[in-house]
């Protein structure tokens, strides 16, 4: 982010690159894992920044700039389509500014270095079915529930997970009214660099308020482009000195934020393995589960036996397309799935279903999957007994739906 302020011409970076940071507490939280998302976010960063340094948008560079960001995001990231919003934008900034008609085909430029690096890419053909499962068969599943896979919840999540704990990026447009009305007094010309981050910060800044995961990527335009309004106008005392203080007050509110929020402390399933251990089930078995974020409690106190799914189940949607969906629809209550059926499609007599999970653990029971161990932690169900057996007489047994 500050070798994209820097790029720009900003001062002061290090307002720009704290208030970025802090924000959002929801994109805190992300930009602290360790996950692919950190990496998508430089490579916009640093393309925003490619595109903007003039020496390589002359003549063949230029074309060369928009294949090589096609080819690092093609390479690098599950989801290479998203490099056509610097591409896209910079493409309609320059046609807007300049009349150059030939931008239009810049985007298409960075899509056929996102083929190439496909292609070369260690895991090729599967580098094609990854993104045709991300890219194509997630977002399908999303708009059609029960037609394909989805991700997890910050696929799912709407735009107002990022507002509603995030009070300096709601009155953000109020501090960007003021620079722009600033600014607009003293020049009111805008060329295509300052369009560029104009349009790439309102359109991603539009996405963050219908979708969670563009937070990712409108906060950080926003800011930047923000910042680059604001870069003539830094010379005044008090526009420099309301920025510092708003990207100050945001820094105080998010650390008293984080100091009174909830923690999510995971602990390790020691009862579950106790109880395992003690019914002798042999080292080596599978053991299944429905949630994939019980995944590192499970292999942490359950070492010696197999799992189900580590990763994110999307991307089982290729080889374990069919286990993948079932558990998904049992977990979300979109299909039942008798347990004999699911002991067959997993290869498990075991079915481990955390509190996390606990209304899917209450359907199940009512429709008479078997639970045979119940702790703090979660339930154990038996897969190859009865329906509805040992359940006592004042608990209703439901037929599920076909």
């Amino acid at each position: 982010v500050a070798v994209l302020l820097l790029r720009v011409g900003v001062r002061g970076v290090w307002r720009w690159t704290m208030l970025f940071a802090v924000l959002s507490p929801p994109l805190t939280e992300r930009l602290m894992a360790i996950r692919p998302h950190v990496l998508a976010i430089t490579l916009f960063a640093l393309t925003t920044a490619a595109f903007c340094t003039p020496a390589l948008m002359r003549g063949w560079r230029k074309w060369l700039t928009f294949f090589l960001a096609g080819l690092a995001f093609g390479y690098c990231y599950s989801n290479p389509h998203f490099v056509l919003m610097p591409a896209g934008v910079f493409a309609l900034a320059a046609v807007i500014a300049d009349r150059e008609w030939r931008a239009l085909l810049f985007p298409v430029v960075s899509l056929v270095g996102v083929a190439v690096a496909l292609t070369l890419h260690p895991q090729f053909p599967n580098s094609f079915l990854i993104w045709k499962i991300q890219g194509l068969e997630v977002v399908w599943g999303m708009l059609s529930p029960g037609s394909g896979p989805i991700g997890g919840s910050e696929l799912t999540s709407g735009g107002w997970d990022t507002l509603k704990c995030a009070p300096f990026l709601l009155a953000l447009p109020l501090l960007a009214a003021w620079i722009v009305a600033m600014r607009l007094k003293s020049c009111r010309r805008i060329g295509r660099e300052l369009l560029f981050l104009s349009i790439l910060g309102i359109g991603t800044g539009i996405g963050l308020c219908l979708y969670f995961r563009m937070a990712e990527y409108g906060v950080l335009a926003l800011t930047v482009a923000l910042a680059a309004w604001e870069r003539p106008l830094d010379r005044r005392t008090v526009v420099r000195r309301v920025c510092t203080a708003y990207a100050v007050a945001a820094v105080l509110w998010s650390a008293g934020y984080f100091r009174e929020a909830a923690k999510e402390v995971w602990n390790p399933y020691r009862d579950l393995a106790e109880w395992v251990h003690a019914r002798g089930i042999p080292p080596g078995s599978v053991i299944g589960h429905l949630s994939w974020g019980d995944f590192p409690q499970l292999i942490y106190t359950l070492p010696e036996y197999r799992f189900l799914c580590g990763l994110d189940p999307m991307f089982a949607a290729g080889r374990y397309r069919e286990p993948m969906l079932v558990l998904e629809d049992l977990r979300r209550g979109v299909k039942f799935t008798p347990p004999d059926k699911l002991q067959r499609l997993i290869g498990s007599r075991w079915l481990w279903i955390s509190r996390e999970g606990e209304i899917a653990a209450q359907r199940l029971y009512l429709y008479g999957y078997v639970p045979v161990f119940e702790c703090p932690d979660g339930w154990m169900f038996k897969l190859d007994e009865p329906l509805h057996a040992g359940k006592p007489a004042d608990v209703p047994r439901l037929t599920a739906p076909e």
